[in-house]
């Protein structure tokens, strides 16, 4: 379940979301939330961004933790999706590893020959 949006929709989503063992925290939550969001779930983890951890307090914590509920960070992909899958760039990096030209490697995935360059030298480092 991924809470976000108006506070009214939270509290929709949080009911209707029964059995959910896991909530992914898109906005910053009030304690009145995290309480409907326990009292009305199964939830077992909650996930959130590093930013939303921040404004947890250790009191709250700590309260969780006692319950058995994992708060997970995890860092946000931030930026411009790339438009050529990594599936993608490793099957030229197979292709030029036996040997075809860079040129020739893009052009049969269909990848302009800069774009795999840089995504290349963004795989090594």
């Amino acid at each position: 379940m991924i809470l976000k949006g108006k506070r009214s929709e939270l509290f929709s989503e949080i009911g209707s979301s029964h059995n959910a063992e896991e909530a992914v925290l898109k906005v910053k939550p009030s304690s009145l939330l995290i309480a409907h969001l326990l009292s009305n779930t199964k939830v077992k983890r909650l996930v959130c961004s590093p930013g939303i951890h921040k404004t947890f307090t250790k009191k709250v914590l700590r309260a969780l933790e006692k319950m058995n509920i994992r708060v997970t960070v995890r860092k946000a992909r931030r930026g411009r999706p790339t438009s050529v899958p990594d599936s993608s760039i490793d099957a030229a990096r197979k292709l030029i590893t036996k040997g075809s030209p860079v040129r020739d490697a893009a052009k049969k995935l269909n990848i302009s020959e800069r774009t795999l360059f840089y995504r290349l030298s963004k795989r090594r480092s």
